[in-house]
């Protein structure tokens, strides 16, 4: 699991990232949200994030891509 991937997680690496609580997860956003609460919502339902550095929302194709979701600073409006 390199964090420079470019690539979504393979099915091992995967499984890999849910048995350390970093599986996916579905958090749901008022659209009023700002970037804060968003930041603050992520990093609760993440705890291991809080220490990992910065981050960034990412979304795959078909053939697991990688792409940045939007630019930063990311709030309930702009996802």
């Amino acid at each position: 699991m390199d964090k420079n991937a470019d690539k979504s997680p393979t099915p091992s690496e995967y499984r890999a990232l849910k048995a350390a609580n970093l599986g996916e997860k579905l958090l749901t956003f008022f659209s009023e949200c700002t970037s804060l609460e968003l930041d603050q919502k992520i990093k609760m339902e993440f705890p291991k994030l809080e220490n990992a550095g910065n981050y960034a929302l990412l979304s795959s194709d078909h053939r697991r891509e990688l792409t940045m979701a939007t630019e930063s600073p990311y709030t309930g409006p702009r996802l």
